[in-house]
């Protein structure tokens, strides 16, 4: 199984933000995968509202635990 990579220097640095607490990264992060994780959350809820809600609620965890 292959590891995850970090695709470019464009994500370490927003990482590295997100680690910092920076909004600006972290709005970074969330609309590079606001799609994607919209697509999933869809899948589990299939309403839009509801979906926004989890996504939101999801991503407020990954920068609450990040480190």
């Amino acid at each position: 199984m292959e590891e995850n990579k970090i695709e470019s220097n464009e994500d370490v640095e927003i990482l590295q933000g997100c680690l910092n607490n920076n909004g600006k990264f972290q709005k970074k992060l969330y609309e590079k995968y606001y799609s994607y994780g919209m697509s999933v959350c869809m899948r589990y809820v299939n309403n839009f509202d509801d979906a926004q809600s989890l996504m939101n609620e999801s991503f407020f965890k990954v920068f609450k635990y990040l480190s």
